[in-house]
Formats: C-alpha cells, sequence, structure tokens
C-alpha cells in the first residue's frame, strides 16, 4: 500500500463514521455489536466469524453466540481522534507493529516502525478457515507473514519462522501482536487482566491518577542473565508470569488471550490509559527476535548492542472468548484449564488429596557458616531428630504428611553443586537411609530439596570456565559472591550421573527442585548454547529423570512448563508484585492447577500475620505448610539463611495440627476439586466455588459481614456445601 492510497483509505474511514454518534453518547455494546461497512468475511465456524478490511488491513471477530464484536483497530466512533496525530491515528489501526535495527550504520539504535512513511505492500491469500496476509516493507526489505484463522471458540494468529525474510541490513528486534485489540476507554465497565504473581485485574480508566507506563511481564521471569536484575527481582519481590496469558473483559464479553509459539521469547505488555498520551487500557504479546546486550566496554553512552542472530521458533496466540456469564476471571481460567489439559500440560498428580489434605513440613537440616579463618558447619536437624519430630506429630493424630529435608547435603544449604552425600553430622548416608526407611513404612513421602542451577566457589567441583553461562559480550555471569549459573545441559548431566543412581538405591525417597519451575535463561557458552525454550525442555527432562528414578517430584515456583511432571508446588505466590497500577490480586493461578497439583505459600510459621494469611491460603486453596527445626533457628543468626527467624517446631506443633485438623474438617472434599469462581461480594469478602458445588465465603473485615444470606464471622470463613449444609 503506498502513502497515496493509505491516506485516502483513513479518509474513507473517516467518512464511513461520521454517520455514527460521537463517543460521548454511543452506548458501548452498540459500538461492538457492529461491523463497518466495506469489510470481508474471512472465515466462519459454529460460533465465531472473522473479518478483514481490505483497505486497512484490519481484523474484526464476531461473536455468533449474541454478535459481540472483537476489533484490532480503533475506530473513530470509539475514540476521538482530533488530537491524536497521523502516524498514531495509523498505529491504532495496525495488525501489528515492530521494532527494527540497522546494522549497517554505526548508531545501531532499535526503532519503531513508522506505519506511513514505511507503509507496507499486503497481499491477502485464503488459508482454512481464515487468511493469510504477507506485509512487504520495501524500504527495510523486511516482509513478515501471519495467518489468521478461526476454530469453533477461538482465533489464531501464527508467525511462522520461515514466514519473516530480511533481505537486507535492517533486521526486526521484536514484534507486539495487535496492539489494540479490544482496546477500551474508561466509560466502558470491564477490566484487563495479567499474569503477574497469581493474576492481577487493572479496572478501566478514562485517566488513571497512577502510572502511565508500559508495564512488561516476560513470561517465565526475566529476560534478563545477569545476577544484579535476579537481585533486584528478589529484593523487591517482583513475582512471575507463570503462565502465558491475559485477557479483557468488557461489559459481557470477554477474551482469554494464550501465547501458544515463542511464549519462552514473549512479554505481555499492557498500556493503562494515559500512556503516550492515548486514553485506551490495551494489553498485547510482544514477542522477541533479538535481545539487547550491553557493550563489553561497558560505556554509558554506547547504545546497547543487539544481537545478529534472530532467536529461532514460530510464533502464535490463541483467543478465546467467552459470554454473558463465563465472561470474567474465573471464565477465563476455567477455559485456559480446560486447553491446557487437552494439551497435554497439565496433569493431575494428587491422588492422596482424595483422602483428605497433607501436612506439608520442611525441615531444614544444616548449612556452612562463614568465619574468617575457617567456615564451621552448622547442625540444626539430625536425620534422627527429623524421625523425632514425626513421631510427635503422629501422637497428636495426623497421618496424613508430607517431608522436605533442606540442606542435607555434604556441605549443607547454599553450598552448590552437591552430590548425592549426606552431610556425616546430620547423620550421614546410613542416616538418611534409616530415615527413608522409617518415612517409607509410615507412608509419609520423603522430598530431598537441591539446586541444580547455583553453583557457588565454597560448594562442589565445577569448572567456571566450561560449565556455567555466559552473556552475549563473551562474560561468565557471576557476583562479588563467587556464584555462577550452571549451564541446563550440564546441570542436567550432573543430576543424571551423581543422583539418579543415589534415588534408585533408596526407596520411597524423592526429589524437590529448587528454582527449578520459576527460572530459565540463555547461554551464550561456545561449548553448550542453548535458549530459554532449551532451557525449559532440559529442566522437562531432569524432572523426568527424577520421577523414573523416584517415582514423584517437588517443584519450587509453577511456571508452565513443569506442570505436565510436577506432583508438588512450592513457593506459589498469592499476590501480585505489588505495583500500583494494580486494583486487584486474583487466584487466578490457582484456579488453573487447583485440584491437579497440591500448592503451598508461604510457611505458617513465617506470617507476619496468622489469622489474615490463614484465611488467604483458605481464598488461594493453599494446603498447610511450614518450615522447622530441631534446634531454635538463634543458631542460624550468623549464617546466609538467618530469615528463618520463627522455626523451632516444639513452638509451632500445636498451631500446625490446629490448621491440619481444621483444613481436613471444614474444608473436607475441595483439595482434590478444581476451583471454578472466584468473586468479590463486598469490600474485603470473597466466594469461591469449587466444582462439586462447595461454596466458601471468606471475611477479613474485622466486623460481621453479610453475603448471599449468610452471615460471616470477622476475619473468618464459612463453608457451605451444594446441598447447602454450612460448616
Amino acid at each position: 500500500m503506498n502513502f497515496r492510497r493509505f491516506i485516502v483509505s483513513i479518509l474513507c474511514i473517516c467518512m464511513l463514521t461520521m454517520v455514527f454518534p460521537p463517543a460521548e453518547v454511543f452506548a458501548y455494546d452498540s459500538i461492538s455489536a457492529s461491523l463497518p461497512a466495506g469489510i470481508k468475511k474471512a472465515a466462519s465456524t459454529a460460533n465465531l466469524e472473522l473479518y478483514y478490511d481490505p483497505d486497512m488491513y484490519s481484523i474484526y471477530v464476531r461473536d455468533k453466540r449474541n454478535g459481540f464484536v472483537w476489533s484490532s483497530c480503533v475506530t473513530e466512533e470509539q475514540y476521538d481522534m482530533t488530537s491524536v496525530n497521523p502516524l498514531w491515528q495509523a498505529n491504532m489501526r495496525a495488525l501489528f507493529d515492530f521494532k527494527y535495527v540497522t546494522f549497517a550504520l554505526r548508531n545501531t539504535s532499535i526503532m519503531p516502525v513508522n506505519n506511513i512513511n514505511d507503509a507496507p505492500r499486503v497481499e491477502v491469500q485464503p488459508i482454512k478457515n481464515g487468511i493469510s496476509m504477507t506485509y512487504s516493507y520495501d524500504k527495510l526489505e523486511i516482509s513478515i507473514k501471519v495467518n489468521l484463522y478461526l476454530d469453533d471458540y477461538s482465533f489464531n494468529i501464527d508467525i511462522p519462522e520461515r514466514g519473516i525474510v530480511e533481505k537486507g541490513d535492517c533486521k526486526i528486534v521484536s514484534l507486539e501482536m495487535m496492539p489494540f485489540f479490544g482496546a477500551s476507554s474508561g466509560k466502558e465497565n470491564g477490566y484487563v487482566f495479567y499474569p503477574d504473581g497469581s493474576g492481577a485485574i487493572y479496572k478501566f480508566k478514562e485517566k488513571t491518577a497512577k502510572s502511565t507506563e508500559k508495564y512488561t511481564l516476560y513470561v517465565y521471569g526475566t529476560d534478563k542473565i545477569d545476577y544484579s536484575e535476579i537481585n533486584e527481582i528478589e529484593v523487591k519481590d517482583i513475582k512471575n508470569a507463570m503462565l502465558p496469558v491475559f485477557g479483557i473483559k468488557k461489559g459481557n464479553n470477554a477474551f482469554l488471550a494464550v501465547i501458544t509459539k515463542g511464549d519462552y521469547d514473549a512479554a505481555v505488555s499492557f498500556y493503562p490509559s494515559g500512556n503516550s498520551t492515548i486514553k485506551l487500557n490495551r494489553i498485547a504479546p510482544e514477542f522477541t527476535f533479538r535481545r539487547t546486550y550491553s557493550d563489553i566496554r561497558n560505556d554509558p553512552k554506547l547504545p546497547p548492542k543487539v544481537e545478529k542472530e534472530r532467536v529461532p521458533g514460530d510464533r502464535g496466540v490463541k483467543y478465546f472468548f467467552l459470554a454473558d456469564e463465563q465472561a470474567d476471571y474465573s471464565g477465563m481460567a476455567n477455559i485456559y484449564r480446560e486447553y491446557i489439559i487437552k494439551e497435554g500440560k497439565l496433569k493431575s498428580s494428587s491422588t492422596f488429596l482424595k483422602n483428605g489434605v497433607p501436612l506439608s513440613l520442611d525441615l531444614f537440616m544444616g548449612i556452612t557458616e562463614k568465619r574468617l579463618l575457617f567456615d564451621k558447619y552448622i547442625t540444626v536437624t539430625k536425620f534422627s531428630e527429623a524421625k523425632t519430630i514425626l513421631d510427635e506429630f503422629l501422637v497428636t493424630g495426623v497421618d496424613n504428611m508430607e517431608l522436605n529435608l533442606m540442606g542435607w547435603t555434604d556441605k549443607g544449604y547454599g553450598r552448590y553443586p552437591a552430590n548425592f552425600k549426606a552431610n556425616s553430622k546430620l547423620g550421614g548416608d546410613k542416616g538418611l537411609k534409616k530415615l527413608a526407611e522409617y518415612t517409607n513404612s509410615m507412608g509419609i513421602p520423603l522430598y530431598l530439596q537441591s539446586n541444580f542451577i547455583d553453583a557457588t566457589s565454597g560448594g562442589g567441583k565445577f569448572s567456571k570456565r566450561n560449565d556455567v553461562i555466559y552473556q552475549k559480550n563473551g562474560l561468565v555471569v557471576t557476583n562479588y559472591n563467587g556464584r555462577f549459573m550452571f549451564n541446563p545441559l550440564v546441570a542436567l548431566n550432573r543430576f543424571v550421573k551423581e543422583y539418579v543412581p543415589g534415588l534408585s538405591k533408596l526407596k520411597g525417597v524423592n526429589m524437590s527442585f529448587e528454582k527449578l519451575g520459576s527460572l530459565i535463561y540463555f547461554d551464550y557458552n561456545d561449548k553448550h548454547p542453548v535458549t530459554r525454550k532449551d532451557t525449559a525442555e532440559y529442566w522437562n527432562k531432569m524432572l523426568g529423570s527424577a520421577k523414573s528414578a523416584s517415582g514423584s517430584v517437588a517443584v519450587s515456583g509453577g511456571n508452565l512448563y513443569v506442570l505436565n511432571q510436577a506432583d508438588r508446588l512450592y513457593d506459589i505466590p498469592t499476590e501480585d508484585s505489588g505495583y500500583i497500577l494494580t486494583d486487584e490480586a486474583i487466584p487466578f493461578y490457582q484456579m488453573v492447577v487447583h485440584g491437579y497439583i497440591p500448592y503451598s505459600s508461604t510457611p505458617g510459621n513465617l506470617f507476619y500475620d496468622h489469622k489474615l494469611q490463614k484465611l488467604k491460603m483458605i481464598e488461594y486453596g493453599c494446603i498447610p505448610y511450614f518450615r522447622l527445626t530441631y534446634r531454635k533457628p538463634s543458631v542460624l543468626k550468623y549464617t546466609d539463611y538467618n530469615r528463618l527467624f520463627s522455626s523451632y517446631y516444639k513452638d509451632w506443633i500445636d498451631t500446625a495440627v490446629d490448621i491440619y485438623e481444621e483444613f481436613n474438617e471444614r474444608l473436607d472434599g475441595i483439595w482434590d476439586q478444581p476451583m471454578i469462581d472466584h468473586r468479590q461480594l463486598d469490600d474485603n469478602v470473597y466466594k469461591v466455588t469449587y466444582k462439586n458445588g462447595t461454596s466458601i465465603y471468606i471475611n477479613y473485615n474485622t466486623r460481621a459481614a453479610n453475603a448471599e444470606g449468610y452471615t460471616i464471622k470477622a476475619q473468618d470463613y464459612l463453608v457451605v456445601n451444594k446441598g447447602g449444609k454450612v460448616r
């Protein structure tokens, strides 16, 4: 499309839109129920219709169930364009936008594509249930092929790798697909959902009083591989986007978008109203094709460098559409759960939950304390003492437990790599074997926790040149404490060689993996280069090897790539990252996983407010979980794990037993059930509903609350089963 045709097309659309009333008096449903003149039908299925504009190449998806129309563009009747410059007007109608770099120039600045000066030629071809569009940017010598097609309940977009052609010096850095799909003003009723931690929503606003900066969530965690970035994330408690999803609710309609291809190198980009002066709330997937990295000279005056090699792979997004009572974040979670089960990405591994919920215990065993001359090993819980703790719980009537040992290896917690050798001061290999025989005889699953990502100078032997990961600038990833990160293939091989034989010899002993479900990265090590996708696949192979050797695996974090293997998840957030932008945190993640994989969040002995955080556990479906020690935690005062400030088991045994009994009595029948609905009924009053019809009302207020005919006591909860029985 040349410049003249482009401008004529805009004028034609503007003339067509003059027949509509101005946005201020135009009802939302009537806007969305109309299709502009001149568009063509591309495909139709039982529930959806796909249209496209032959001049502007905008996309429209019509839900045949109620006539609602979703559009990739913003038109005059939706938004007052008089104050919007021509470039932004073009961008607001574009199917996608991208950034590129010109390697022939000395200044390799990243530039956004200009949809006026670089207006593309577009070729449209029919495909099954849709169309294929090839955008050719002649000045840049770049062409991009996009396939758009329907199935019964979803609209799909694929960007095949072979459909991207870069003939000259201009190369794509990133691409944002349908940046204005479902864009909404503050006059409309609804919200944006994004996968920050457990999940979060931002309610539509005409003019936000909060930050209007672009909000980027990298799928499966940070896209950087330096310790300063990782440390900042830990200090600020920034949560992962554990699932590659996002959505929008508009009135009685909603969509859930799933990044189906290229998710390992993708982000979710959310723009609140007021960003770039555009008063629209919008969200879209952004795909990385080339990463930036710092110059080895670290000169702040130099722009970041851009990789010349393109990140391989296809990219794809699937949009599910929901209507009426299903059009909310609960409906989004339900349809996503069904989708990943069908795709084999979520498998039920919690048959033991049919017998009630277990009491999950971490026991911290030992750690090496750094000292001026000679380091000292601190014994916190011996293997024989772990049996003593279990016996005391059994005496109280707790007959359903699972046990995870932290810091059981030769040099204790935080010293990696560690081989499959128990510390002698804890009781050695014989002591571990004796404990394993005991837990196996009592039917208590025993997990041995270890870390196969970090490598420390004070840990076991490894090559600081060949076994660790590198940045693109040739520097090893490390920090001032002598901490490194293993190349994922090296980590997998070490696990198979050093741990699998040991696991196979101990009956009833399973593995628990630190960080595996929350961190993936790339490596530019010449010997074993890996992408983020490669890393996730190696982690999955590690989990598979552990399951083959032992039968069960537990994982820290819950990124999507572990959900087809994990039998237990821990460190699952029950909140978002706390950004000022967010209106409300929601248990979207928990709604997807509950009933399939048991999970826990913060240990109960580390609660800052026991009563309120117990209610949060109930609202989010967490199993009871404590991290305890045989000795008082004061012995950890001068170690790197001094944050375990309240863990002496005798101080917590009564509390742990009370919660275990309460969760098995009052919450009986929910633990193997999917969580199908969550909603706020009033200020600090929530209702959670499970597939078997059980509903739980939670009241966080300091006074009693009334909801749906029930009275919920202050800072308490009420359980109502399908038949109406209250407990």
